[in-house]
């Protein structure tokens, strides 16, 4: 009796193994852009650079390595969270095309801090762990952070003169990350 029942044993186990589950569309659109009633109660970013703009029902991804809608859901782990006013900022301007528009803000670095660590732990804070130094003039230090080196826009730092006021140059595209540095360093 053993001898019928291992083969079939066998072979249920062998095409159990090998099942690979039909991957389900995150939304049931035949596009993978959001319909312009969209209206995203919160997002995510991920380490691979996807924005998960999600509601009750679905979501959407974006994937600032290509400024792009994609399909496909992202694989890598989230970085950060946003909330609903963060999430339609940088929605509507990714429906609008102002994500590349640049913005210039100041921010006051507190005295206890070196330049290099507070870009450092700010950006880190955010999910922005990429930092690097770009070249400039003798009496400034420019700072960059991103998420991976794998996209072409980051945050921008520049002292001048080792002043405590620093400059931040972002894109549209990073206004939730500002928003929360901004909110940390106004404590």
């Amino acid at each position: 009796m053993y001898q019928k029942i291992f083969p079939l044993l066998l072979l249920i186990i062998i095409s159990a193994c090998s099942f690979k589950p039909k991957e389900i569309l995150i939304n049931k659109n035949e596009t993978c852009e959001p319909p312009k009633l969209f209206d995203p109660d919160n997002s995510k970013i991920t380490l691979d650079g996807a924005f998960i703009f999600s509601d009750s029902e679905l979501n959407y991804f974006y994937d600032i390595k290509i400024n792009e809608w994609s399909c496909e859901k992202p694989k890598l782990n989230v970085l950060n969270l946003f909330d609903h006013r963060s999430t339609k900022s940088v929605f509507n301007n990714i429906e609008s095309n102002k994500i590349n528009k640049i913005n210039e803000i100041q921010i006051r670095m507190a005295d206890d801090f070196d330049f290099k660590s507070f870009v450092s732990m700010n950006c880190k804070e955010q999910g922005l762990s990429y930092l690097f130094e770009i070249s400039s003039a003798e009496n400034e230090t420019i700072y960059g952070c991103q998420l991976t080196p794998n996209i072409s826009s980051a945050v921008m730092w520049k002292q001048i003169n080792k002043e405590p006021l620093i400059d931040i140059a972002y894109i549209n595209l990073y206004q939730p990350f500002i928003d929360k540095i901004l909110d940390v360093n106004s404590k």
